[in-house]
Parts: C-alpha cells; structure tokens; sequence
C-alpha cells in the first residue's frame, strides 16, 4: 500500500467542521456559525488535487452558500454526511488493512 499523502492542519480542520455539520444534532447557531468560519477560513487552504479533500472543501462551499436557507441547508447536510460516510469507510479500510498486515501490533 503506497504512503497516504499527509493531511495539512487546514485539511484536518475542514474534515472535523463539515463533520461537525454531517453529526451536530444540538443545532446550536453560535456552533455553527463558529463551524462556518473554520470552512470560509480552510477551504483556499486545503491540499490542491486530493480527490478526498476536493470532495469536502465542495460540501463546505455548498453548506456556507446555504446557510440560512432550511432546504439547501438539509440537502447540503446530506451531501456532507455521504462525504464524511465515504471518509470513515476509507480511514477504516486502511487502517484494517495495515493491521491484517501484522503493523497494527503498536500496544504490545
């Protein structure tokens, strides 16, 4: 398996807000105002040419565009939800795979 391209702090920082948004069922508005300006803040600063951050600086763009609008808002949510869903199918994909390998053995 080839080394994975190293996430910058911006990219961690996208992938935790528009998770946030895909996961928050407190609807806080000053949370998500916050969440908000991570994205505006992150987005012109993610890894160029990553398929996986292209896809949620995308949903970020679409959440910050609708903000305020309930429909656009739900249909960004869900598109931020599938992508946070392909996320967590990928990291536990590669992480199972270095564990069947025998280097998953880091606590004994």
């Amino acid at each position: 398996m080839a080394d994975p391209v190293r996430l910058t702090s911006a990219d961690h920082a996208l992938i935790h807000a528009v998770g946030w948004v895909a996961c928050n069922v407190l609807h806080d508005p000053q949370w998500q105002q916050t969440v908000l300006e991570v994205m505006r803040e992150a987005v012109p600063a993610v890894t160029p040419r990553h398929p996986m951050m292209e896809a949620f600086a995308r949903v970020a763009v679409d959440l910050m565009a609708a903000s305020g609008e309930q429909v656009a808002w739900l249909r960004a949510r869900r598109d931020a939800q599938q992508v946070v869903e392909r996320f967590h199918l990928r990291r536990m994909a590669e992480a199972h795979e270095v564990f069947r390998q025998g280097k998953g053995k880091e606590n004994g």
